[in-house]
């Protein structure tokens, strides 16, 4: 095998696997995957997408509260429901093209945004993180494969942990080793500390 061929992974001190150049995404635009063009064009698609991303549907919701709070309309506190999880959805069904290009420029400034990490981070897809793209790789290995290069994949979700990765039980040189003895077109180095 040529070391071309050879596709590397990360492993830190704790044993966790990580795809090594991975490209993390920067924007809730590329986290998401949602497309301005498509899941937030007509307000049907755009319901649809915030059901399926929470924090896309608290950021709808909080505009919903905004707008049926605005003072210069009380008739809306009498029509609109307090509660912005039963009301958003009609009123973006219901908005006038005028307020819902409002919220699409809104939606439009939010995906070209980062994510905040502390409060979105459950809810991007484990495969936009480089140790949930490494279990994404070692998922499609035989199980055999995995016991003898010593790989555990550690599959959420159960309640109070979603993660989803890959641990080395073995030491890098050893499962080196072993990886080469065996054909398998990939290894693993120590994770450079930044």
């Amino acid at each position: 095998m040529k070391p071309d061929d050879i596709t590397y992974f990360e492993v830190d001190e704790s044993g966790t696997i990580k795809c090594t150049d991975f490209c993390q995404f920067k924007t809730r635009n590329e986290a998401y995957d949602l497309s301005l063009d498509y899941d937030v064009a007509t307000p049907v698609r755009l319901v649809s997408a915030a059901e399926d991303c929470f924090p896309l549907q608290w950021l709808i919701a909080g505009q919903y509260t905004e707008y049926r709070e605005n003072p210069a309309y009380p008739a809306r506190l009498k029509s609109m429901p307090e509660g912005p999880e039963y009301g958003w959805i009609d009123w973006v069904l219901g908005a006038d093209d005028e307020t819902f290009s409002s919220l699409r420029d809104l939606i439009k400034k939010w995906l070209s945004e980062e994510p905040d990490w502390f409060g979105e981070d459950e809810y991007i897809h484990y495969t936009k993180w480089s140790d949930g793209a490494a279990y994404n790789f070692f998922e499609g290995e035989e199980q055999d494969k995995l016991d003898t290069i010593g790989v555990d994949l550690i599959d959420g979700p159960y309640p109070g942990n979603d993660y989803r990765g890959a641990k080395l039980r073995l030491s890098i040189e050893e499962a080196n080793v072993i990886a080469k003895a065996k054909g398998l077109s990939y290894r693993f180095r120590k994770k450079n500390e930044e």
